[in-house]
């Protein structure tokens, strides 16, 4: 145990639920990446995505919160998470966020949460870049509605969603609540910014922000295996595709 990371003894058995379910291919990646890179331009990110129908007996209003609480206990949520990458003089590196509240407080995070309903993942995946990084501050119907985002869009202000890096399960129970453990299913893609000289800083569930590059990268270094997994991983890829862009 001792030369375990913080958080897994913090999180105690609830660590064995969690693993890396499914790790993509990089090469795909690599090379559209590397396209994005050498060209400026973004290649075709896969099929247009449809868009789905909302009931119109359903609402967007929520329940109340202990018929929330009910229905959520037992059951894991769907997220994305998105890891960001920006070469900065040659190097890749990505901007980490210290969480602030629970789950995973204190913990160096990437982008995300839980996906909302009804919205595509490259959307939900763009809004929350911009909104935990500073960069906009709208709710994410807003923000898709005043940009004026395509069903199959994935880029906006230079910020491009690549593709998934990956599929992964968390679990936290630092809510102070044992009702509230929080059990995860994350999709975790890839995304980078390119030509963007926006200053990326945290938002108001945030507490500070930590440029990594590959030098930082260190058993432990973020708190939680999760975003130490992402980071290594997404920085590979893009330096591999930077290398292949000179060429």
């Amino acid at each position: 145990m001792g030369s375990e990371p913080e958080s897994v003894m913090r999180y105690g058995p609830l660590v064995l639920l969690e693993t890396v379910i499914l790790e993509a291919d990089d090469q795909p990646l690599i090379r559209r990446t590397s396209t994005l890179l050498k060209m400026g331009i973004l290649p075709v990110a896969g099929p247009k995505l449809m868009p789905v129908r909302v009931p119109a007996s359903a609402t967007r209003k929520g329940v109340s919160g202990n018929v929330y609480d009910e229905y959520r206990l037992g059951l894991a949520s769907a997220c994305t998470d998105a890891v960001l990458v920006k070469m900065v003089s040659g190097n890749p590196k990505v901007p980490l966020i210290r969480r602030a509240q629970p789950p995973f407080a204190g913990a160096w995070w990437i982008t995300g949460g839980a996906n909302y309903t009804y919205r595509p993942v490259p959307h939900f995946a763009l809004w929350k870049v911009h909104k935990e990084y500073g960069l906009d501050t709208s709710d994410i119907d807003e923000f898709v509605t005043k940009h004026g985002l395509a069903d199959d869009e994935c880029s906006y202000k230079g910020v491009h969603i690549i593709g998934p890096i990956g599929f992964v399960r968390t679990a936290a129970d630092d809510t102070g609540d044992p009702a509230k453990v929080c059990d995860t299913f994350n999709l975790c893609v890839l995304a980078v910014i390119h030509g963007n000289e926006q200053e990326l800083c945290h938002d108001k569930d945030h507490s500070d922000i930590w440029w990594m590059g590959k030098h930082d990268l260190e058993p432990g270094c973020c708190g939680h295996w999760y975003p130490e997994w992402a980071v290594r991983k997404a920085l590979g890829i893009v330096q591999q595709a930077f290398e292949l862009a000179q060429q």
